[in-house]
């Protein structure tokens, strides 16, 4: 089940299914709230989906959670430019 390659469409959504619950604990731990732990979840979804049709995945699990923590990094980073910003005088 680990080694994917050129995965189909069915096989994603099996995978997706199977590590959901694991990935949501992850999202909500990362981002503290249930609004964006969802968002993540949504885009990490749409952006696994369109990647799994052109790479080669050997660990769907450790891929999508990096994946998700990546998406979470940039949330993040934005949050913390636009609120530098409208501090300055």
């Amino acid at each position: 089940m680990n080694n994917i390659l050129n995965s189909t469409l069915p096989d994603f959504w099996s995978l997706w299914i199977d590590h959901q619950d694991y990935l949501y604990s992850a999202c909500l731990i990362w981002m503290s709230n249930i609004p964006d732990a969802k968002d993540i979840m949504s885009q990490a979804m749409l952006k696994a989906e369109e990647k799994m049709r052109i790479h080669t995945v050997k660990n769907f699990r450790y891929w999508v959670t990096q994946l998700a923590y990546n998406l979470c990094l940039d949330v993040y980073r934005k949050r913390h430019q636009t609120i530098q910003y409208s501090t300055l005088p």
